[in-house]
């Protein structure tokens, strides 16, 4: 409840936020966790020692967003990072999605169109083909 929320808000600080945000940010990207497919809350909680509802809470503050949108970003632009590398030869858009931690082919799709505003393959032919 939204009630419930602004509780959970008060019980961490602006400093506390950033700090969390900075850890999570330099753990997730050094780390690429992004890519392992069960990727959930509680593994970053783990990693970092900290309460699964923090990681959460810091992210959902900071970013304005929820954790699996903050992850598939993650995922998304290691895909086009792959994609300009060129280092994928012939893998199919279903392997690399794979390779970049979703599950499906459609969830990977959802979120490359929800980021870059065109599908894998427009993305492809656009930006990569010359």
């Amino acid at each position: 409840s939204p009630e419930k929320e602004n509780i959970l808000k008060k019980e961490i600080s602006t400093n506390k936020i950033l700090e969390l945000i900075n850890r999570i940010d330099d753990y997730v990207i050094d780390s690429e966790i992004f890519t392992k497919l069960d990727l959930s809350v509680v593994d970053i909680a783990s990693a970092l020692g900290e309460h699964p509802r923090d990681i959460s809470l810091a992210i959902n503050t900071h970013y304005n967003k929820n954790f699996n949108t903050y992850i598939n970003e993650f995922r998304v632009n290691k895909a086009k990072k792959l994609l300009k590398e060129n280092v994928l030869g012939n893998l199919s858009v279903e392997g690399l999605s794979k390779e970049v931690g979703f599950h499906s082919k459609a969830s990977f799709y959802a979120a490359f169109k929800k980021s870059t505003g065109t599908t894998p393959k427009n993305y492809i032919d656009r930006f990569l083909i010359s």
